[in-house]
C-alpha cells in the first residue's frame, strides 16, 4: 500500500496500481529480475531493504529445502569406536575369554568402558552370527579369522569392518633371556617393518590360511548392490514439479499483468 500511495502525488506513476506494485514487490521474492528500477531516492532505498529482506527470505527457504531433500537415504557407516559406542548396536562375541576381556576391564576412557557394558557374550558362535544377521549386533572378532568365519562357514557377506581395531594387535619375536645383540635385532626388525616386509608377510600368512583369491571370491558373494528406484528420486522429482509449478505461476501473472495493466 506505501508505494501506490506515493505514486499518487507524483507527477508520472512508476508502476500504475496496487495489482502491478503487488507483482513487481514479488520479483524479488522469487528470485526474479526487475525490468526497470523506479527514479525517486525513496523508492529506491525501499526496495533496497526489501530485496535484502527477499534474499535472506529466499535464501533461507532454499538452504531448508535442500537440507530436508539431500538427507542420506542410507545410514552411515560407522567407521571409530566413538561412533560404535553412540549407535544403537551392541556387540555379540562368543564367551572364550581372552585378552579383549582382559582390556575393557581395564579400560580407564569412556569409550571402552561403554563398549564393555554394550558386550554380549554367547555359548556358540552360531549364536553370535545370528544377532549380526538380525541387525542388533556387531559381531567382535579379529579380520582373518571373522573373514573366514562369516564368509566360509556361515555364508554371510552383507557386512563390513570397523576401520579402528578394538584391539590392537602386534608381530612379535619371542627371545630366551640374556640374547646377545638384542639391540641388533631390534634395529633390524624395525627395518623390515618399515620396508613393508612384516606386512607382506602377514599378507601372505593370509592367504595361506583363506586362499590366495580370497578378497576376489569375497567381492564375488556380496549380495548384489540394489539399484536406484522411484522411491529414492522422489525428492528430485518434488523438487522437479515445484519448479514446473512456480514456474507457470509466474507465466500466468505476467500474462495477466500484461492484458489488463498495459492497454
Amino acid at each position: 500500500m506505501f508505494l501506490p500511495v506515493q505514486e499518487q502525488v507524483q507527477e508520472q506513476q512508476f508502476l500504475g496500481g496496487l495489482a502491478a506494485t503487488w507483482l513487481y514487490l514479488q520479483r524479488g521474492m522469487f528470485s526474479q529480475s526487475v525490468p526497470a528500477l523506479p527514479r525517486a531516492l525513496w523508492q529506491r532505498i525501499f526496495l533496497a531493504i526489501w530485496y535484502l529482506y527477499c534474499l535472506v527470505v529466499s535464501a533461507a527457504y532454499t538452504c531448508n529445502l535442500i537440507a530436508i531433500f539431500t538427507s542420506p537415504a542410507y545410514p552411515q557407516r560407522i567407521t571409530t569406536l566413538q561412533q560404535l559406542a553412540d549407535s544403537e548396536y551392541r556387540l555379540a562375541m562368543e564367551d572364550v575369554g581372552g585378552a579383549l576381556m582382559e582390556l575393557l576391564n581395564d579400560a580407564d576412557d569412556e569409550v571402552h568402558l561403554r563398549l564393555l557394558e554394550k558386550l554380549d557374550l554367547f555359548p556358540h558362535m552360531s549364536d553370535a552370527v545370528d544377532t549380526l544377521k538380525a541387525g542388533t549386533h556387531g559381531f567382535v572378532w579379529d579380520v582373518t579369522t571373522g573373514i573366514n568365519i562369516l564368509g566360509d562357514h556361515y555364508k554371510v557377506f552383507n557386512w563390513y569392518n570397523v576401520r579402528t581395531p578394538l584391539l590392537p594387535s602386534y608381530a612379535s619375536w619371542f627371545f630366551p633371556k640374556h640374547t646377545p645383540w638384542k639391540n641388533k635385532f631390534d634395529q633390524g626388525i624395525l627395518r623390515l617393518v618399515q620396508c613393508g616386509v612384516i606386512q607382506h608377510l602377514l599378507e601372505e600368512g593370509t592367504n595361506e590360511l583363506l586362499g590366495w583369491h580370497w578378497k576376489l571370491r569375497l567381492q564375488e558373494r556380496q549380495e548384489p548392490v540394489m539399484g536406484i528406484t522411484l522411491e529414492h528420486l522422489k525428492g528430485v522429482f518434488f523438487i522437479l514439479f515445484l519448479a514446473w509449478t512456480t514456474s507457470v505461476a509466474v507465466f500466468l501473472l505476467e500474462l495477466l499483468r500484461h492484458r489488463y495493466f498495459h492497454r
